[in-house]
């Protein structure tokens, strides 16, 4: 929607206060829609792209590819196959964005590794029976993530991955996997001991060198689950991951944090965006099966974690049975998880001239409870009414929405220059939160969308000379 029919649909939002005569008040009406933001959403998890995909899902994960099926020779990748492609299609498709793991461990993969590696001599570990009963799994094994053709070869695999969908159209995130069963950076079901003479930590950080090196557009997630008797954060080198930029992802809500975990994630939500996946199925939680914990404590613990991604459950009927069962707390957190930005109040002279500077004051609240992980910047517009075309407009560089936290209000005022020969009549005074590329690039939680993402506030009133 655009011009000015975009501008007589608006009206209904301005709620027009008793601001001084020569001055405008607006207080923007909320909305109630989902957003579809960068940076945060509902995470659909995926196979091979062949599952219906719910309206609400925001990031298509194609979580289950193995490092085995990508490298099925030395030094050969085939980055096409259905765990990769037809992820990337069903989220073209349906205009959604998307996200990849390749894991070195996955239950059902007896050599999850590539054969030509094992045949080199890396051995693979099977996990411990007793352990694996408790998840219900098997033909779980590791490799020896300490061996050095091991690391020279993930070396190796990293670059060539970095090579084919480092900054890819629509891709969200890389989720590293490079230790660990399931990749998640534990041993707790191991059978074989980490040999003395090798530095963990070492060796995890030039896993994570390798991610950092080969990936410097697309972001990167990294594990924050503690490993069976090993320092944390710092025995795995998270710390070391979270200094890179790296966002953070927590399997296991629901049941499997400690105290540990949440401190590192109650330190370090305000500058990196957290994956959250639920610990057992939401069908399970619904039906009580699991003991002391309730479908609300796991949405409450998400929450209080600060998430920004939330997970649609493990697969489509799991789903299913959260949004039937509760469409409450589905709803509670499309408005709650991420960020959400909404302008509170806004105020600016009824009447300027050609040449001269209006003045727009802003009040800003992230009503959510997350944080934008991108340097943009807020911005205001002053539009054409005819086709909503932009006369002039200023971004605040000053400002920066990362800061944004959530329930605190946020002053930010505007200066723009009307240009001179602008026409006399009434022009749109509107706010945005532009990217690097200086395009408004994030859905508002307020009323007034002019279709561009820049939100009408209200009117200004350019006079004759």
């Amino acid at each position: 929607m655009s011009g000015l029919m975009s501008l007589v649909v608006c009206w209904g939002a301005w709620a027009l206060g008793g601001g001084a005569p020569d001055e405008v008040l607006v207080r923007p009406q909320p909305r109630d829609a989902h957003l579809r933001n960068p940076g945060m959403g509902f995470i659909f998890y995926s196979s091979a792209g062949r599952e219906a995909l719910p309206e609400l899902a925001d990031v298509v994960f194609a979580c289950v590819p193995v490092w085995s099926q990508v490298e099925r020779a030395k030094g050969q990748y085939d980055w096409d196959i259905p765990q990769i492609r037809g992820v990337a299609e069903l989220a073209a498709r349906h205009q959604r964005r998307w996200a990849i793991r390749i894991m070195p461990s996955f239950q059902g993969h007896k050599q999850p590794i590539p054969a030509w590696l094992v045949e080199a001599g890396v051995p693979l570990y099977p996990a411990d029976p007793k352990w694996l009963a408790h998840f219900g799994q098997h033909d779980l094994v590791e490799p020896q993530w300490w061996h050095p053709l091991y690391s020279e070869a993930h070396a190796a695999f990293v670059r060539a991955y970095g090579q084919r969908f480092d900054g890819a159209p629509g891709l969200e995130f890389i989720d590293m996997r490079y230790y660990g069963f399931w990749g998640e950076g534990h041993r707790f079901g191991a059978t074989e001991p980490w040999p003395a003479d090798v530095d963990k930590r070492e060796l995890m950080k030039r896993f994570i060198d390798m991610y950092v090196g080969a990936f410097r557009k697309t972001p990167l997630v990294v594990q924050t689950a503690r490993d069976r008797d090993e320092p944390y954060p710092g025995g795995t080198a998270i710390d070391y991951a979270l200094e890179q930029g790296c966002w953070m992802r927590r399997d296991g809500f629901g049941g499997y944090l400690d105290e540990r975990e949440t401190r590192l994630l109650d330190t370090h939500w305000p500058r990196h965006p957290l994956v959250a996946e639920n610990g057992a199925a939401y069908a399970d939680y619904l039906a009580g099966k699991v003991p002391g914990w309730t479908i609300d404590r796991v949405i409450d613990e998400m929450l209080a974690h600060h998430i920004s991604y939330f997970p649609m459950g493990w697969g489509l009927r799991d789903w299913e049975a959260l949004v039937q069962q509760r469409p409450d707390l589905v709803k509670r957190v499309s408005r709650q998880m991420g960020y959400r930005f909404e302008v509170r109040e806004a105020s600016w002279p009824r009447v300027v001239k050609p040449g001269q500077t209006l003045s727009v004051r802003t009040v800003w609240r992230n009503t959510a409870v997350a944080c934008l992980p991108f340097a943009w910047r807020p911005a205001v517009y002053l539009l054409d009414r005819e086709g909503g075309r932009p006369v002039a407009n200023a971004v605040h560089a000053q400002v920066d929405p990362r800061t944004w936290l959530a329930g605190q209000d946020q002053s930010v005022p505007f200066t723009l220059t009307v240009p001179v020969g602008t026409q006399p009549g009434s022009y749109a005074v509107a706010v945005g939160i532009e990217n690097e590329r200086g395009e408004p690039a994030i859905e508002l939680g307020i009323e007034g969308d002019d279709g561009c993402k820049r939100y009408v506030l209200g009117d200004v009133e350019v006079a004759g000379d």
